[in-house]
């Protein structure tokens, strides 16, 4: 929808009559009325132009090409494509579950064990260098996945 110059011009002339004569009511000099009258017709003519120039994309989720606007067809840089792995990134990859039960007993985890399972799937890192990094001994490690491993199994069968 367009910018109805007219009609805006009209809301915003009567807003300034009323803002004008409280400035006169306050004692303000009309060089000053003048001066940020002049500020704000400024601002309404870079909105103006703002709504006129910018065209909304509507929402990206298409169920086929041809329902989508012209701008992407226009202008392909526009359209993207998001992984599962950028919605639900390395941090908080266990709200990406759709089983409510495996995400709830994973979210029972420590903050640990949630980061040792975090670099062994997302990472591929291996357990000697999880333990390296981490500064505790591979068994430990071991235990930790072996934990993740069992709920994992629980749900997965």
């Amino acid at each position: 929808m367009g910018f109805n110059y007219g009609l805006e011009k009209k809301r915003f002339d009567a807003k300034w009559a009323k803002k004008a004569a409280w400035y006169r009511a306050e004692g303000m000099s009309e060089e000053a009325i003048q001066s940020i009258y002049d500020f704000d017709f400024t601002a309404f003519n870079a909105e103006r132009s703002f709504v006129n120039h910018t065209q909304e994309l509507p929402d990206a989720s298409f169920e086929n090409e041809s329902t989508r606007s012209c701008l992407y067809q226009k202008y392909p840089s526009l359209s993207t494509s998001m992984d599962m792995h950028e919605v639900f990134g390395r941090d908080n990859w266990i709200d990406g579950i759709e089983n409510p039960e495996l995400a709830k007993e994973l979210h029972t985890l420590s903050a640990s064990d949630i980061e040792v399972l975090t670099m062994f799937v997302f990472d591929g890192l291996t357990q000697t260098k999880i333990a390296r990094l981490i500064g505790c001994s591979q068994s430990n490690i071991s235990q930790k996945i072996g934990l993740a491993k069992k709920i994992l199994k629980k749900y997965l069968r």
